[in-house]
């Protein structure tokens, strides 16, 4: 019998928001079916944590959030920018694939993107697709913190053994910012 895949580092974002009439919405999005893995699935915004993940400055982009503090927070033994990983990654993983940027402006308040800088982030978001240190690029150049405060940590899965392509998974749970529609 062949060795189980190592599971790579993933992290996912559950984006939760208020629904008008009481109750509230999570979303989903379907994976490619012509994806490697989960196929036509309806999944949560996230994907692998990449090494370039933790740049030099990469706590001073994260509010409310240090490598130890976050290390202390998933446990598991992991090292403090292994565990910063996790947190930026599903900030990354969310911009990249569903447009939702939990970020802080240069003030201090919570990113709205207005009509007027639509364009201008739905191109960050196509470098961002296409290169990972282009997120953090783009946090420099808008001034921009990322609102990992604002995430909870709640679950650690692994996916099974038998599965070709595993994963090492770490998620969180989020509101979804006002302003900003996936």
């Amino acid at each position: 019998m062949p060795e189980p895949a190592i599971p790579s580092p993933a992290a996912t974002l559950v984006l939760l928001r208020d629904r008008p009439a009481g109750g509230f919405e999570t979303l989903l999005i379907q994976r490619h079916s012509k994806s490697k893995f989960a196929a036509g699935d309806y999944v949560f915004a996230g994907g692998k944590v990449e090494q370039d993940d933790v740049p030099l400055d990469g706590e001073r982009l994260c509010a409310g959030l240090t490598a130890a503090r976050a290390a202390g927070r998933l446990g598991g033994g992991l090292g403090p920018r292994e565990a910063l990983g996790y947190w930026i990654g599903a900030s990354r993983e969310a911009f990249e694939e569903v447009g939702v940027l939990l970020a802080y402006d240069p003030t201090g308040a919570p990113l709205r993107i207005a009509e007027a800088d639509r364009e201008r982030f739905a191109g960050y978001r196509a470098d961002c697709q296409e290169s990972n240190t282009a997120f953090f690029d783009m946090l420099r150049a808008e001034h921009l913190t990322l609102a990992t405060d604002q995430l909870a940590y709640f679950a650690h899965w692994i996916t099974p053994e038998e599965q070709p392509l595993r994963f090492d998974t770490r998620f969180f749970v989020a509101l979804a910012p006002l302003g900003q529609e996936p």
